[in-house]
């Protein structure tokens, strides 16, 4: 059975594919919901310390932005990637087959040169090496059951991607820091009553 798609891949799909690639992993999630908690619970110590309003605000802040890093950090990625070669990419066109796929205008690439999958609702990212990824909307193909059809067929010729040895956990443990410090800092400097 061969799966045509054809088209050009949008901005959102592109955020969709940086959302998916840096999904968090359990021990990440685990240390941003800790950190989160503390986030969330250290405005209120500040004040009740005498802190100012300047350093409840700037701790609210930076929980804040804690709460928010999915969030821009999927956002931040889509953008570098966007701007290095998605938005001035040729529509992508080919077939997809028990095979691999047929780039219109590339050789087939079988599906055994591709060392992972990450799929999510409207993406599917093969992996070729550790980092990099080719991405494969749901807006490329003609219909549902097509997109369908390429999501089973990549499901049952590529392995899922093997976790990252690698997790970045080091912006949820520097925020942390950050925020402790801020708070000692600002009580440190309050003015004696």
């Amino acid at each position: 059975m061969e799966i045509p798609y054809e088209g050009r891949l949008t901005w959102r799909d592109c955020v969709r594919a940086c959302a998916r690639h840096y999904r968090p992993s359990p021990t990440v999630l685990i240390l941003r919901l800790v950190t989160l908690a503390a986030a969330v619970a250290a405005p209120a110590y500040v004040a009740k310390l005498g802190g100012t309003a300047t350093a409840v605000l700037v701790i609210a802040f930076l929980g804040a932005l804690l709460a928010l890093a999915p969030w821009w950090q999927a956002r931040l990625a889509a953008r570098q990637v966007w701007l290095r070669g998605y938005a001035l990419a040729p529509a992508q066109a080919g077939l997809a087959d028990s095979a691999g796929l047929r780039p219109a205008d590339a050789a087939a690439i079988p599906w055994g040169a591709y060392r992972g999958l990450a799929a999510a609702e409207d993406v599917v990212l093969l992996y070729v090496t550790r980092d990099r990824f080719s991405a494969m909307a749901r807006g490329l193909f003609r219909s549902e059951a097509d997109w369908q059809a390429f999501a089973e067929l990549v499901r049952t010729h590529v392995p899922p991607r093997a976790p990252s040895r690698r997790e970045r956990i080091w912006v949820p443990i520097l925020l942390l820091v950050v925020m402790v410090l801020a708070a000692m800092a600002l009580i440190a400097l309050r003015p004696p009553a």
